[in-house]
C-alpha cells in the first residue's frame, strides 16, 4: 500500500526546494548586492555551476565505465566533502 510513498515523498520534496532555489537564485543577489550590474553579476554567480554541468559528464563518464559503482560514489562523496570544506571559511 505504501509502495510508491517514499517516491511521491522525494518527488514533492524534490520540487519544492527547486521551486525555492529558482526564485532565490535571483532575488537573493539583487537583495545583498543591489540593482547596480546586476546581469553581470548573476552571470558571474552562474558560471562555476554551468561550466561544472558541461565538464563532469565528460569527466566523470571514464569512471563510471572503469570504476566500480562503490568507488565512484566514495569519489563523488569525498568531493563533496573537498567542496563543504571549503565552504567552511565563509560561515560567520
Amino acid at each position: 500500500m505504501l509502495g510508491g510513498a517514499p517516491a511521491l515523498v522525494f518527488a514533492i520534496g524534490y520540487g519544492l526546494s527547486n521551486g525555492i532555489l529558482t526564485i532565490n537564485r535571483g532575488t537573493l543577489p539583487m537583495h545583498v548586492f543591489g540593482p547596480a550590474g546586476y546581469a553581470t553579476l548573476l552571470g558571474r554567480l552562474a558560471l562555476p555551476s554551468l561550466l561544472a554541468q558541461a565538464i563532469m559528464p565528460t569527466l566523470a563518464a571514464p569512471l563510471i565505465d572503469t570504476m566500480p559503482a562503490s568507488w565512484t560514489f566514495a569519489a563523488l562523496g569525498a568531493i563533496s566533502l573537498a567542496a563543504f570544506a571549503c565552504l567552511l571559511p565563509l560561515k560567520r
